[in-house]
């Protein structure tokens, strides 16, 4: 039974981090929020101890729900106490789910950020550019 890591982050939007892990391919449908965090799974569908608000699901609840891959367990993302999520990766899958896919995860849950403010605020986005890992993008004020 591999154990899960928790890897602290600074996201703290629930809808921009599911805009985020939509971003990198996972489909809406697989992407499950809780308000009471709920018990991740193992690979053969054993309860962890580790619990998480935003799951997505792993091979323990069988073939046609595993949206992690392979023999996966379940990734998650709990809601801590300073209002940020902490991700929880088993070590079987941080060979997929590392920091490349979190840094990854990071631009695309602050871009999703971003546009969230943008539509608050009444702001256009009027081009949006990405260059070297950096996203530059022109705002105007709608009138």
């Amino acid at each position: 039974m591999s154990h899960y890591s928790k890897v602290g982050t600074k996201l703290c939007r629930k809808s921009a981090l599911v805009t985020a892990l939509q971003k990198l391919g996972f489909a809406a449908h697989a992407i499950e929020c809780f308000d009471i965090p709920v018990s991740l799974k193992g690979y053969k569908g054993d309860e962890r101890q580790q619990k998480a608000n935003i799951r997505i699901k792993g091979s323990g609840w069988g073939y046609s729900q595993n949206y992690v891959g392979g023999m996966s367990n379940d990734l998650g993302f709990e809601l801590l106490s300073d209002g940020t999520y902490a991700l929880h990766v088993s070590e079987y899958d941080e060979s997929k789910y590392n920091t490349a896919w979190v840094q990854n995860l990071e631009q695309e849950y602050a871009r999703a950020v971003v546009h969230e403010v943008c539509e608050d605020q009444g702001l256009i986005i009027e081009e949006e550019e990405e260059e070297n890992q950096e996203i530059h993008m022109t705002l105007r004020v709608s009138y």
